[in-house]
């Protein structure tokens, strides 16, 4: 057995305390409570038609990235990323924080259709990812790694299903749906649930991003003799429809769904909104925070759809679960998966088993502008 010298012996000894040194202050550095800020990425749509939910996303996500550092005694960077409600730009958000900002923790994205794009690339990448509102049913299914404070959009058709035929009374139905992934969650199961029930689809027809003319479609359901309208829209394509809808004196009810239960929809078409109705999950935003957006940015709460609330608590959820859980994509997830009846801004928060939001949806008439729920009825 050969000694090492007493000089290469020092070396050794000082070497491995530095490298034990240096190992210990990288795991503090990691801990909850560092100096070094979480970063989290907001992918959401920023510009463009779908403005709405995006920029009072924006909103929600700086108030909790504000709050973090005081709830939590973790200081929170937020990087956002605009997707436009676009697949492809959605990806390229996604790339820019996961591979240049190096950013694990994903707010986003809104539109049903960006989020499945980038879902399965943060579940390959082990990113953690939650979406504030898309809907879309596929995202459900997307990875263990991606979870939605929102329901998916299956929920809602159901419920209208059943609404539509059981108190509305209506037997002869025509659909006009948007071809994304938020239509297509939406259309064969309010068709499967209302012929279920006994109803008939008069009328199928899809139409591609950016078409604004409906005229032929509603004439087509008027010669079907349809007794209702249900067009599954975003904000833009719901506003000519609802438009159109009305410029032909059309007798049959005109059916909606969450994406226009928006401020910038209802300013849109005003008065002609009377009578709508549409399914979303009840306004259950905290008073406290409605109050404090508010205040922060100068405006009117536009509403838990906007994903005001919803954006405020994906980041809060991020911040607190690495604040006790360390900075860890897979510890995080199983935190996250453990929470049951946790409040939130929003409300209270449960996932279940796929990632998804547990919470029932409501049926609104819209009337005097203002909505009105009308089912399930109020006890």
């Amino acid at each position: 057995m050969h000694l090492l010298p007493p000089v290469r012996r020092h070396a050794l000894a000082r070497f491995t305390f530095a490298c034990v040194l240096s190992a210990i202050l990288g795991a503090l550095c990691s801990r909850p409570g560092s100096a070094e800020p979480l970063r989290i990425g907001v992918v959401a749509p920023l510009s463009g038609d779908a403005s709405f939910w995006g920029t009072n996303g924006q909103a929600g996500a700086t108030l909790a990235a504000e709050d973090a550092e005081k709830r939590f005694g973790l200081p929170v960077k937020v990087r956002f990323e605009d997707e436009r409600c676009d697949p492809k730009a959605a990806v390229a958000a996604f790339q820019h924080l996961t591979e240049i900002e190096q950013v694990r923790y994903i707010v986003g994205a809104t539109c049903s259709s960006s989020t499945a794009a980038i879902a399965p690339l943060a579940e390959r990448k082990r990113v953690l990812l939650i979406t504030p509102g898309s809907e879309a049913d596929s995202i459900s299914r997307m990875g263990d790694f991606v979870f939605r404070l929102w329901t998916p959009a299956g929920v809602q058709a159901t419920l209208m299903a059943r609404y539509a035929y059981q108190e509305l009374g209506l037997r002869r139905i025509a659909v006009l749906g948007l071809q994304n992934d938020f239509s297509a969650a939406i259309m064969p199961r309010f068709k499967e649930s209302f012929e279920r029930l006994g109803g008939a689809i008069v009328l199928e027809d899809e139409y591609a991003a950016g078409a604004l003319d409906f005229r032929s479609a509603l004439a087509k359901a008027r010669s079907k003799h349809a007794d209702g309208v249900y067009g599954i829209t975003y904000m833009t394509d719901g506003v000519a429809l609802l438009k159109q809808f009305k410029e032909q004196k059309l007798s049959m009810l005109f059916l909606g769904t969450s994406a226009l239960n928006s401020q910038d929809f209802f300013a849109a078409v005003g008065a002609l909104a009377d009578g709508i109705v549409f399914a979303d999950l009840p306004e259950s935003t905290e008073e406290q925070y409605k109050q404090r957006f508010e205040e922060r940015f100068k405006r009117a709460w536009p509403g838990i759809t906007s994903t005001a609330s919803t954006s405020y608590d994906a980041v809060s959820l991020i911040a607190e679960a690495v604040s006790k859980v360390g900075d860890d994509t897979g510890r995080v997830k199983e935190f996250l998966y453990g929470l049951r009846d946790h409040p939130g801004a929003s409300g209270s928060i449960t996932f279940d088993r796929n990632g998804d939001l547990q919470r029932s949806h409501v049926v609104y008439r819209r009337a005097s502008g203002q909505n009105v729920v009308v089912y399930p009825a109020v006890q």
